[in-house]
């Protein structure tokens, strides 16, 4: 545990190889790795049997939820991989990782889950952006605008609904990473969507689909370009 806390990844591997326990303490020592964001102790512990399913008692901490509490985005990425099913497990007072990582400020590891682990519905997980923006409890200080990019990976993987649509705030940068996305699901939750990308946004979506039309008519085209063509031009427009 020691080892692990300081980050003592030679240490730790030197431990393992002589017989230590990875599994002791119900994983304590993958959690203070977690805690401290050493990817090179979490490596050395996962490898050698140490279980990222374990939770922590009295807290229910698994050693993802002290990664996202912690900010430790690389750590978090790597227990995603291991048990991504922990990424929806709740503590003893309810917080999920993600929960607790918009709770904290760490913006980075709550992105890594929000593009890589499981996805809980959407309805869940707008309120957190949305009391994280506003601080609300139990966020201590509102985030702003620094939460708004993390819409763009939520609406990238998982349908809205015109209702969920509503709880995006506009303008929402970033978002336009999510339109090639929207508009393979349908063109009615796209429209949605560009209605909350910010105005020089908007333009340039405007001013790439005059540009396309009108190369296509100086081209003569004998056939319009196939419509998923042109969702995917106009959509790199605006995709940062």
């Amino acid at each position: 545990m020691l080892a692990a806390h300081h980050d003592g990844s030679s240490c730790v591997e030197a431990l393992l190889a002589a017989g230590a326990d990875p599994h002791n303490g119900c994983a304590a020592a993958l959690r203070e790795a977690a805690r401290c964001g050493s990817a090179a102790c979490t490596a050395a512990l996962l490898a050698a049997g140490s279980n990222p399913r374990a939770r922590q008692p009295g807290t229910h901490w698994t050693a993802l939820h002290w990664a996202a509490a912690y900010g430790s985005t690389a750590v978090a990425s790597m227990l995603v991989q291991a048990a991504p099913e922990t990424a929806s497990w709740r503590d003893r007072t309810g917080k999920s990782p993600l929960a607790l990582a918009l709770a904290t400020g760490h913006l980075a590891p709550a992105r890594c889950l929000l593009e890589r682990a499981p996805l809980p519905p959407a309805s869940e997980v707008l309120p957190l952006l949305d009391g994280a923006r506003h601080g609300r409890p139990p966020f201590a200080c509102s985030l702003g605008t620094a939460v708004l990019p993390l819409h763009a990976p939520l609406a990238a993987r998982q349908r809205l609904s015109p209702a969920e649509w509503a709880l995006v705030p506009a303008p929402c940068p970033g978002l336009g990473a999510a339109l090639p996305a929207a508009l393979q699901r349908s063109t009615a939750e796209a429209s949605l969507l560009v209605r909350r990308l910010p105005a020089p946004d908007q333009q340039r979506l405007h001013t790439a689909a005059l540009c396309l039309a009108r190369a296509q008519h100086d081209l003569r085209l004998s056939a319009p370009l196939p419509t998923p063509v042109v969702w995917s031009l106009l959509a790199l427009s605006v995709a940062d």
